[in-house]
């Protein structure tokens, strides 16, 4: 996202083109087969948003999209398609058995951050090799999963009216100039970008927060090339200080607990200290789940089966937590909370030998 936006921004201030390099270089150890597809999409759309007529519109969106074809097919005949070890033939099976999932809910979707959870019911291949997939791996399937038809369509809705007013401001004869001065073809590029990485990928905090940023910036470009229309006044007195204030308290209150505690405590989780990583981010399952890992793998089964209950209980996906549950049960005796926990499991992840060898030993008897 921010090399089409840093190559629109040298065509007006060359000293920008110095970063193009480090930019490249940056996203190139990524590994990110899609980063670079998207980032080759987002600067060639630089070309037809750059034009200043019609007819060279119309040609510079041909040589886009052509240069675009010729370099994914360029990129599906060469060694990229192994790297990682993933060839994305996982990936097309998973967006396939996504639809069984989708089916179930197809008008609001199973909520938020749920792939993981539900997921596993419907894949009909070990496509991870024993790995669980806790997102689809497209956009618009991953929305449908989580959000339905309803959520696909605000989202569609409100990118597509951003992003039409965008283009259309930046093409006008009154505005065009101005606009790209306020950088909005970069703008516009990086959206892009965005949109075709996040077609085969899965989109996360430290994309998504850029893309909404960027697009309140553009958006800002827009409305300021827009004839001036008169501010609503904003009330005024005490009665709404007396509003303002505890709301600003409280907002700030919410965004240092929502935003900040969850940072300090992975810092925690990442040197080691789980005690302190679960006591100021309670609600994070992997904390818990690594915690009771750790309490069983010294010896204190019970104080290690109530943190893996609790990280079950917070929306933990991977079924070898509830593989260890399940045995730290067996140990201390309790076969029917041990065959709930593998059952789990197999809810999960339908192909854990795990947990159905362990189903079946119970099944067995003593």
């Amino acid at each position: 996202m921010a090399i089409p936006i840093a190559a629109a921004r040298s065509l007006f201030r060359p000293a920008w083109a110095l970063l193009l390099p480090s930019l490249a270089a940056a996203l190139l150890v990524t590994g990110s087969r899609s980063g670079w597809l998207g980032a080759a999409a987002g600067t060639g759309a630089l070309l037809p948003l750059l034009a200043r007529t019609r007819r060279s519109r119309t040609v510079l969106t041909g040589v886009a999209l052509v240069l675009l074809v010729a370099g994914v097919l360029a990129a599906l005949s060469s060694p990229l398609t192994s790297m990682n070890n993933d060839d994305g033939a996982s990936r097309l099976h998973v967006w396939q058995d996504s639809l069984g999932l989708i089916a179930s809910n197809p008008l609001f979707g199973g909520g938020l951050d749920t792939q993981a959870l539900l997921l596993g019911r419907h894949l009909t291949g070990d496509w991870a090799r024993g790995a669980i997939f806790d997102r689809i791996h497209a956009l618009d399937l991953d929305l449908l999963a989580t959000q339905g038809i309803v959520g696909l369509a605000a989202a569609g809705w409100f990118w597509s009216v951003w992003a039409w007013r965008s283009v259309r401001a930046l093409f006008s004869t009154q505005f065009a100039n101005a606009l790209r001065e306020e950088e909005l073809p970069g703008l516009v590029a990086a959206w892009v970008a965005y949109l075709v990485v996040t077609a085969v990928n899965f989109d996360w905090a430290a994309v998504t927060a850029p893309l909404w940023l960027l697009g309140g910036v553009a958006w800002s470009a827009v409305m300021s090339a827009a004839p001036a229309k008169p501010s609503p006044a904003w009330p005024s007195g005490r009665r709404w200080t007396a509003i303002a204030v505890p709301a600003g308290i409280a907002a700030l209150v919410a965004g240092t607990a929502l935003g900040i505690l969850p940072l300090v405590a992975d810092v925690e989780y990442f040197r080691g200290d789980l005690g302190s990583a679960t006591a100021i981010d309670p609600l994070q399952p992997r904390y818990h789940r690594v915690l009771g890992e750790n309490l069983i793998a010294s010896g204190r089964l019970q104080a290690g089966v109530a943190e893996l209950e609790q990280a079950g209980r917070l929306g933990e996906y991977e079924s070898t937590s509830f593989d260890r549950l399940g045995d730290a049960k067996l140990s201390l005796g309790d076969r029917a909370g041990a065959r709930r926990a593998f059952s789990r499991a197999l809810e999960l992840n339908r192909f854990d030998l795990t947990a159905s060898q362990r189903i079946k030993a119970l099944d067995a008897g003593p």
